[in-house]
C-alpha cells in the first residue's frame, strides 16, 4: 500500500537518521527502534513512512548514492581535465567523517544484498556514473594536451573509478586514520603515472 507522506522532512530526517544508524551498526543492528531512537520519534512514527525495514534501506541507499553524487559534481563545478578528475575522486574519498558515512553504509549494504534486485544493483549503478562523470574529464584532458590522444577512456575511466573503489572501501572501515591520509597520495601517483605511461588505446 502506498502511504501519503504528510511531511518529506520528516521522511527525509527518518532517512538520514537510517543513514547514520547502518552506518554505525550494520543493516542487522540498524533495527526500525534503534533508528527511530536515532531520529527521535517512535518506532509507529517510522513506520508511517516506511512499510518495513527493507524500503527503508532501499530509501537510505537512494539518499547515499545522491549524496555522492553532489559532492562529486559540486567539487568537479567547472573545473577541466586532470583538475576536474582529480576534485571528482578526492570529494568522493572517505577523508571526513561525514564522506567515510557514505561509505559505510555502501559496504554495509553490499555485504546484505541478496539477490540482483537488492542494493548490488543500485550500487553497480553507482559506479558506471561516477565513471561516465570521470570520462568526461578525462575527454578535456586529452583535449587539453594533459594526457596523450590516443587512451581508451573508457578503460581509463573503468580503473580510476575501481581504484577511487578499492581506496574507499579500504578507508572507509578501516579504524585507523593512517590509510585515509595517502588515499590522496595514491590518487595523484596514479594519475602522474598516466602522463608519463604509454599510450593504451582502445581494444588495446
Amino acid at each position: 500500500m502506498v502511504r501519503k507522506i504528510r511531511d518529506p522532512q520528516s521522511r527525509t530526517r527518518i532517512v538520514e537518521a537510517a543513514q547514520r544508524t547502518i552506518a554505525d551498526l550494520g543493516v542487522k543492528g540498524a533495527t526500525v527502534r534503534a533508528i527511530a531512537a536515532e531520529a527521535g520519534v517512535s518506532t509507529g512514527y517510522v513506520m508511517h513512512y516506511f512499510e518495513d525495514k527493507d524500503q527503508l534501506a532501499a530509501a537510505v541507499l537512494e539518499h547515499n548514492n545522491v549524496v555522492a553524487a553532489n559532492r562529486v559534481l559540486t567539487a568537479r563545478g567547472r573545473r577541466r581535465g586532470l583538475d576536474g578528475l582529480t576534485a571528482a575522486v578526492e570529494a568522493l574519498l572517505p577523508l571526513t567523517p561525514e564522506r567515510r558515512i557514505v561509505w559505510q553504509v555502501w559496504v554495509a549494504l553490499w555485504t546484505h544484498a541478496r539477490t540482483e534486485s537488492d542494493p548490488a544493483a543500485a550500487l553497480t549503478m553507482a559506479r558506471h556514473a561516477l565513471a561516465g562523470i570521470l570520462r568526461q574529464s578525462f575527454e578535456e584532458a586529452v583535449a587539453d594536451g594533459e594526457l596523450p590522444d590516443g587512451l581508451d577512456l573508457e578503460y581509463e575511466a573503468e580503473r580510476l573509478t575501481t581504484l577511487a573503489a578499492g581506496l574507499g572501501l579500504l578507508a572507509g572501515v578501516e579504524s585507523t586514520t593512517r590509510f585515509r591520509r595517502v588515499a590522496s597520495r595514491m590518487l595523484q601517483d596514479h594519475l602522474d603515472a598516466l602522463r608519463h605511461s604509454p599510450t593504451r588505446v582502445a581494444g588495446g
